[in-house]
């Protein structure tokens, strides 16, 4: 994956989760960086256009991150690398569906 702005590290772990916090780290980070209004903007509208995991995914487009976050094989969205990417390559949603046990005989 190709970050716009590696040299820009967002913390992560660690740090509040929540997705206000996150966008006002950036935000905050972005200014200390010499970043220009637009470039904001731009994130902004990029990172708040969905769920939470936009979000994440968003900022690890834009810059480097402390947590390594892979994209799911099937699906794309974003997974933190955990034995689902590690060993399935997609996340639990897709595992799931891939894996639905449905040939499995039942016991009792």
């Amino acid at each position: 994956m190709n970050t716009k702005y590696p040299e820009i590290n967002i913390p992560l772990v660690g740090e509040d989760g929540n997705a206000f916090s996150i966008l006002a780290r950036v935000k905050r980070i972005m200014r200390r960086n010499d970043l220009p209004d637009s470039e904001w903007e731009a994130f902004h509208s990029e990172a708040t256009k969905s769920d939470y995991n936009n979000l994440l995914w968003t900022v690890m487009q834009w810059f480097t991150t402390d947590e390594e976050i892979v994209p799911c094989d099937e699906c794309g969205s974003p997974v933190k690398a955990d034995i689902h990417e590690e060993e399935l390559g997609m996340c639990v949603d897709c595992s799931h569906k891939y894996y639905n046990h449905d040939d499995e005989e039942e016991t009792q």
